[in-house]
């Protein structure tokens, strides 16, 4: 089954997405407050838990909050999805094959690698050897969190917001980059370079998501990307600063090439994607 045949399921009044997103973050809000309260009263967590899980200097509290907040946010989306569109959360993951995750992942992995690859050069200065910071724990936090964050993010922008441009416009270009163009507009409180960067990443996700009619590849070039960049290599520049890592990348003036590089590594994904049917 096509993406466009998924985004054409259930109804699809303009008004039900508007609906949608509003009660969604109603639901995802209460959600919150009902797991993280109860679990603060019993001693779960520390009374500090609500402004740790804010702050990547508290990592285990950090991770972990992400992953507890971004549940609840996908939780309310699916809530909301159901009773609006009457549509079930497989009508938006679509068509998942573990082949296709894997090969996102992988090619995504070797072009992350080749990238920063592409910074030491430049700057070999720019990297310092800080594993000594990185508990296991920490990064069983991170694997945690960042699937959770990642797949949400993969539900609501590549599935659910892409079908709805795709099923409105007809056109999976111009479907792919109003999605990336929403995507972008809730990074802009990242900055400006990596707003740009998750507006051309979103384009291209949701090209990749409506060529393979599902999310299990974007899902693979997402989580790699942010497991990459919280685990293995933190930029001081990115949001997961301050988190332990193997090792801490401290290159400001590399921002915009590696902003440059991502455009290019992105359209080696498309060709990739664009010769699988």
């Amino acid at each position: 089954m096509s993406y466009l045949d998924l985004a054409a399921r259930g109804k699809t009044s303009a008004w039900r997405y508007f609906a949608t997103w509003i009660v969604a973050f109603i639901l995802a809000i209460l959600l919150v407050v009902l797991v993280i309260v109860p679990m603060a009263l019993l001693h779960v967590v520390s009374k500090d838990f609500a402004s740790q899980m804010q702050s990547p200097d508290h990592p285990l509290s950090f991770y972990t909050g992400t992953g507890l907040t971004f549940a609840c946010v996908m939780a309310g989306f699916a809530a909301a999805i159901a009773i609006f569109h009457k549509k079930s959360p497989r009508d938006i993951v679509g068509d998942w094959r573990w082949p296709l995750f894997a090969l996102g992942a992988g090619v995504w992995l070797v072009l992350l690698l080749v990238g920063t690859g592409i910074d030491v050069a430049l700057r070999p200065d720019g990297f310092e050897w800080t594993a000594s910071s990185l508990t296991v724990p920490v990064v069983f936090a991170a694997l945690a969190g960042l699937a959770v964050q990642t797949f949400a993010e993969e539900f609501i922008f590549r599935g659910y917001m892409t079908q709805a441009f795709l099923h409105w416009v007809k056109n999976p270009v111009v479907a792919s980059v109003l999605s990336g163009l929403l995507f972008g507009v809730f990074h802009i409180p990242n900055g400006i370079p990596q707003a740009f960067a998750a507006t051309v990443f979103g384009m291209a996700s949701a090209y990749v998501a409506i060529r393979t009619g599902g999310l299990a590849a974007t899902y693979g070039i997402h989580l790699i990307n942010n497991v990459f960049a919280a685990i293995i290599i933190v930029s001081t520049s990115d949001i997961f600063h301050g988190t332990p890592a193997l090792w801490t990348q401290h290159t400001p003036e590399l921002l915009w090439v590696d902003v440059a590089f991502e455009c290019v590594a992105l359209a080696v994904v498309l060709f990739v994607f664009n010769r699988r049917r």
